[in-house]
């Protein structure tokens, strides 16, 4: 919660330099808790925001980098989707996703030969 515009500036300013020097970004994530700033003031979220999300993300990295967003099932999705996370997790959502990448993949054997 202690946020500020001169941390969220100062955050930007280093993270904002690596990512102008990326050709490419891969996030991997699973948010476990979708609440968990919910008592964070408006303001302090405003701060990170403005200062650092909009310059280093929206103006650099979805601008000037190839780049793509990975998430993996976890608690905090199975929760959001009211599920337990064995009901979320398996069988569907995990079973086509190793489908869809073995058919892709033996797509790309196959007319690589």
């Amino acid at each position: 919660m202690g946020m500020t515009e001169d941390l969220a500036k100062f955050m930007a300013e280093f993270d904002g330099y690596r990512m102008s020097k990326m050709d490419a970004y891969i996030g991997i994530r699973g948010g476990n808790n979708a609440f968990e700033l919910s008592d964070v003031p408006p303001e302090n979220t405003h701060f990170y925001d403005k200062f650092y999300a909009h310059p280093v993300h929206h103006e650099i990295r979805v601008k000037k980098t190839k780049w793509v967003v990975l998430r993996y099932p976890n608690e905090g999705m199975a929760a959001l989707a009211k599920k337990s996370t064995d009901a979320f997790e398996w069988p569907v959502p995990l079973l086509r996703f190793f489908t869809l990448i073995q058919y892709h993949y033996s797509n790309l054997l196959v007319s690589s030969v």
